[in-house]
């Protein structure tokens, strides 16, 4: 037996270097309730948001293909607005690909949620088709709830090329969906672009904002170049197609006079030079501006290090029209070589050392100040080109609009005391065998670093001043097989990514909603609802897969949807990451448990105003017991348990609230009768 788990540790042992795993510390207690406002689950970091599942993971339906069931760089995931046009709204559509039945066709589907409950799908957006379909964008228009789906499929009078239809769902109509339009084609490929003959422009995002003209609004479809170059690199620059609409019926048959196509000298440019962009379209809301941002890399022999490897931001803030804005930044990061420990030819020290981002799949969000940001894979190279995956990162990019700068900033692993992260402490550490002691990281769910370029994705949302990012790790699992354990990470910012928060981290071992899957390809929804003070709903979309294997026709996944609640309370920053206060303004209440009244002390740096105010379980408001200002010191208030309709309240769990300008904290207390 003690041969046996020898062999058993040195194989986990070995695989874990193999694949750099994150060694997680966390331990997750499990503390079930019936109430969505609760907290249902508490970590034992005290940095980690609370949340709790709202709706269950469940299945949307079963698909033989398991691979991406939405885009690569977007959201499949859209939260309608509440309300829509005449009707109530608030519904969740999911666009997606799946393939029904083994041996079957690809095709694209739609499914609509309303309040946790499945009201229209899953059902083909395109129920005349019978090619094979994929990779559908979506976008809901703002003013009428209905969502525009587009995506690319064979097509019947041309079989040599995709093409790209185009459809919405005029739930403007009766307030109900599943009306979907017959599709027509917006991208008819091939076209000539250049010196090059017969593109084809392929995965289409959609993405609605204004219009330059009064009363309108602009709908964009980007999609990316499926020829290789001249050169045999796949160099892929973007077709741009927009037209404007006041009512989704002005886009129920195609006018080709009424569409733009356009594509963007740059990155024109930049495939005739062999320069491949990794990038994320995004449209503005508020304003005519249009962007890609992401990061490109030189093809040929590979060169981690070539000038032509860059941070870039493309910008057009003429509604797609005109010229484009290029900005670009380093896309490395230079590290010291830990007392030259690691060695190449020759056994001579490496003396050039950097983080390079590298191939990403991501989306870009822009926040209200007009920065964008997309997070994304990070890894370690050396200067003959050898790479270190087990010490890769996920990091934060953002381009600052009053500074044009890129700033980029460590989201997972990163050192407790804001410096950048090394996989090794400083002053280096060494075992016993004089080993560098490592801490290794894999940002990605599938653990062979060769399958980076197909399986690695990173997503971000935004509202206001809050930010969510989201990515997975890889985790070993103990016992035979020794297949890996997905973990996602889901991490906010209170402050537009200056800061972030430890992750909420989700797994199949530690997770109850999550037991007995493998889940994987994960979406978030474009848009955080607002509950109830600092609490915010999210939805998500992602695979359950089959077995733990990466894109196989011999196996599929179950295409899921969640939603989760996560508290944004706000927080201070301390030692560069976000923390809770640690001065505590707001003391306990005593006594407690009470009847019939408690005291409620606080102390105050300073006069300052504050309001302190009564919640119950629910997060409703029952009474306000200060509004105003109040002397620096020791201060207290009595309640008495009754509300601000001077009626007593009943016996259970009630939260008190201390808020300034600068700080708000939340305590617990019961009441018993």
């Amino acid at each position: 037996m003690r041969s046996l788990l020898l062999v058993l540790c040195a194989i986990t042992l070995a695989i874990s270097a193999l694949i750099g795993r994150i060694p997680e510390t966390l331990t997750i207690q499990t503390e079930k309730t019936d109430e969505n406002y609760l907290i249902s689950r508490e970590i034992n970091r005290q940095n980690n948001p609370n949340y709790s599942f709202n709706i269950a993971p469940m299945s949307i339906m079963h698909s033989w293909y398991n691979y991406f069931p939405g885009n690569y760089h977007s959201i499949p995931i859209r939260v309608q607005p509440s309300p829509a046009g005449m009707h109530p709204g608030g519904g969740i559509y999911i666009a997606f690909q799946a393939t029904p039945a083994g041996g079957g066709t690809r095709r694209v589907y739609y499914v609509y949620i309303q309040d946790g409950s499945i009201t229209s799908g899953p059902g083909l957006i395109d129920g005349n088709a019978t090619l094979a379909e994929g990779f559908p964008g979506i976008d809901i228009d703002w003013e009428t709830g209905d969502p525009f789906v587009s995506w690319h499929a064979t097509n019947p009078n041309n079989p040599n090329f995709y093409y790209c239809p185009l459809t919405f769902d005029a739930y403007h109509m009766l307030g109900i969906p599943g009306f979907w339009e017959t599709p027509y084609g917006v991208i008819l490929n091939p076209y000539d672009v250049g010196p090059e003959q017969a593109q084809e422009f392929i995965w289409p995002l959609v993405f609605i904002g204004p219009s330059p003209n009064p009363d309108q609004r602009r709908i964009y479809i980007t999609a990316n170049n499926n020829i290789l170059n001249a050169s045999g690199y796949p160099c892929e620059n973007v077709l741009l197609a927009f037209a404007d609409f006041s009512e989704p019926s002005d886009l129920e048959s195609y006018d080709p006079d009424q569409w733009t196509y356009t594509t963007i000298p740059q990155m024109d440019q930049w495939r005739q030079e062999n320069i491949r962009p990794f990038f994320a379209p995004i449209v503005s809301k508020n304003s005519g501006r249009i962007a890609l941002f992401g990061h490109t890399e030189q093809c040929g022999p590979v060169d981690p290090y070539h000038t032509n490897n860059f941070l870039f931001l493309l910008e057009n803030d003429s509604y797609g029209e005109g010229d484009w804005t290029l900005f670009t930044g380093t896309s490395s990061i230079q590290v010291d070589n830990p007392d030259g420990y690691f060695t190449g030819y020759g056994n001579q020290p490496f003396q050039d050392m950097r983080y390079i981002i590298y191939r990403n799949r991501h989306n870009t969000v822009i926040d209200r100040e007009g920065n964008f940001h997309f997070v994304g894979f990070y890894t370690l190279f050396a200067e003959d080109w050898t790479w270190f995956p087990s010490m890769s990162t996920e990091k934060h990019v953002k381009f600052l609009r009053n500074t044009e700068e890129f700033i980029v900033t460590d989201l997972y692993p990163r050192n407790e005391d804001g410096t950048f992260y090394l996989p090794w402490n400083i002053p280096p550490e060494y075992d016993d065998y004089g080993f560098l002691i490592l801490n290794q990281s894999w940002p990605c769910w599938w653990h062979q670093s060769g399958d980076i370029f197909f399986e690695n994705y990173h997503r971000i949302i935004q509202d206001e001043n809050r930010l969510i990012a989201l990515f997975q790790s890889s985790e070993l699992q103990m016992f035979w097989p020794f297949d890996m354990i997905p973990k996602t990470h889901i991490m906010i910012s209170n402050d537009y990514g200056v800061n972030w928060s430890d992750p909420i981290i989700l797994d199949s071992e530690n997770t109850p909603e999550l037991a007995n899957m493998i889940p994987t390809y994960w979406y978030l929804a474009d848009h955080m609802e607002h509950l109830y003070d600092n609490w915010y709903r999210i939805h998500l979309m992602f695979l359950d897969k089959d077995a733990y294997t990466i894109i196989d026709p011999g196996y599929g996944g179950n295409i899921m949807y969640t939603s989760l609640d996560i508290d944004f309370t706000p927080t201070s920053v301390d030692e560069g990451h976000i923390v809770v206060v640690p001065e505590k303004m707001l003391l306990q209440n005593y006594p407690n448990p009470f009847n019939p009244e408690t005291i409620i002390e606080f102390y105050l740096p300073a006069e300052m105003k504050i309001t302190l105010e009564i919640f119950n379980i629910k997060g409703q408001l029952i009474k306000t017991l200060v509004d105003g200002y109040q002397p620096a010191g020791n201060n207290f208030v009595v309640w008495n348990c009754r509300d601000h309709n001077n009626h007593e309240v009943s016996s259970g769990i009630y939260f008190y609230k201390l808020t300034t300008d600068t700080h708000i904290e939340t305590r617990k207390m019961l009441l018993l009768k």
